[in-house]
């Protein structure tokens, strides 16, 4: 036998030998039915990244990815994948796995299946009404302010939207004078009606004043020049906003050699 027929020929068994290793079944391709979701948050793909199931992928042979099937995997994905769906405000969703065969098992050569997970999606659940506790001791003013931060009412539930609100509420707080507040949400679920409450309960800490204003780390760059761009001053509100202004007024078109961000100053008008 020569040197090449002898290669293929341990190659094609070491190739039998990696199929028969993968069990008695081996996965294909992994999608869903009933999700109802191609390109927003409930397509195949975003489902595909909350199981801990390998998948295959689409690649061709002989560059495809064997998986074999792992039925503990699934078992726990289902869950996972439930979840995810109660995140997108499908609380009543439903996910069971589906095996279609592809190839029945031959010598040497495993079965070949799809895994589908038939999805019962439901009704999604609505936000009727968005709460804030903690602020009842403020003056009505800040309070109104601070609960127009917290948006959704109407909307389906999204627990992005959620998790957005409460760092919204929270950054509202920092710009109104409380430099370290802390806002913890919770989502309450009535499945009755589906309808969904958004509760944040807040505890604002102390307001702060600004007792002194320091400069560190600046390099070819005078702090009078940085300081003229603040508009922080020793006893005046904190306000997160303003402190962070001069960094995000500094742009290519507009900033000098006094701009504090060394970006800024490798770039002027017409060089």
């Amino acid at each position: 036998m020569t040197g090449f027929a002898l290669g293929l020929a341990l190659g094609l068994g070491l190739g039998c030998a990696k199929r028969a290793m993968l069990g008695d079944v081996e996965v294909r391709q992994v999608r869903f039915d009933g999700n109802r979701g191609f390109l927003n948050d409930r397509s195949d793909s975003n489902l595909r990244q909350v199981m801990t199931h390998p998948v295959p992928g689409f690649h061709p042979w002989p560059f495809r990815r064997r998986v074999a099937l792992d039925r503990g995997r699934l078992l726990a994905d289902r869950q996972r994948v439930q979840t995810a769906l109660a995140h997108r405000g499908f609380f009543d969703a439903d996910v069971d796995w589906r095996l279609e065969t592809r190839r029945e098992a031959t010598e040497g050569r495993p079965t070949v299946v799809d895994v589908v997970g038939e999805v019962v999606l439901g009704s999604p659940y609505k936000v009727t009404e968005v709460q804030l506790l903690g602020l009842e001791g403020r003056r009505r003013a800040l309070q109104r302010r601070v609960r127009r931060t917290a948006t959704g009412v109407g909307a389906p539930f999204l627990l992005a939207t959620h998790e957005a609100n409460r760092v919204l509420v929270r950054r509202t707080l920092q710009n109104l004078g409380f430099p370290d507040p802390t806002v913890t949400g919770e989502v309450r679920v009535r499945t009755s009606s589906r309808e969904v409450t958004l509760v944040y309960t807040v505890d604002s800490g102390a307001r702060a004043t600004l007792r002194d204003i320091r400069l560190d780390g600046l390099v070819d760059v005078p702090a009078d020049a940085v300081r003229r761009r603040l508009r922080l001053s020793p006893g005046q509100r904190f306000d997160r906003s303003a402190s962070s202004e001069p960094e995000a007024a500094c742009t290519p078109w507009t900033c000098s050699r006094s701009c504090p961000s060394n970006p800024c100053r490798r770039r002027s008008p017409g060089k």
